[in-house]
């Protein structure tokens, strides 16, 4: 139930405190889940990359506007701060339109610099997992933009 979930949660909200929390202002790559500006249920979804960390940053070319299904979704990139370190943020407010779902996945794939993958890898595993919960918001898109930055890494260190 809802009611053990709450508790769960806060069963375990001290030792979160003490040991996970606190790591987040030392990562190289955040993702960060706060209520869309259009209001819940929707999300807004932040790619938090330390400038200057080792794990290997994405850019985006241009900010993105995504129609058709409401809410829609806006992506942008900016710098800010985060706990005293510079950071480039990539975010992902509201939802992609499912009906139109790999047009935009290809959209936003070409407007992303320094994947490292395969040209349409990443609109493919989207749409291979279109029913997964957060496959229609910066969830699944940022997750697995991420996954395959960690393989960028591992074939790296393995080569």
């Amino acid at each position: 139930t809802e009611e053990q979930v709450r508790e769960d949660i806060e069963k375990r909200l001290p030792d979160f405190s003490q040991y996970v929390d606190p790591q987040k202002a030392n990562a190289d790559v955040i993702l960060r889940y706060e209520p869309s500006d259009q209001g819940l249920p929707y999300l807004k979804v932040k790619l938090i990359q330390k400038k200057g960390g080792k794990f290997p940053a994405i850019s985006l070319k241009k900010d993105i506007t995504l129609t058709g299904s409401k809410p829609g979704a806006v992506l942008k990139m900016y710098d800010d701060d985060w706990f005293g370190n510079a950071v480039t943020v990539v975010e992902m407010d509201g939802e992609i339109d499912m009906d139109n779902m790999e047009a935009q996945l290809k959209e936003i794939e070409e407007s992303i610099e320094g994947l490292a993958s395969k040209p349409g890898e990443v609109t493919e595993a989207m749409v291979k997992l279109k029913s997964s919960p957060g496959s229609q918001n910066g969830t699944g898109l940022l997750q697995t933009i991420i996954a395959m930055k960690v393989r960028e890494v591992y074939e790296k260190l393995t080569a």
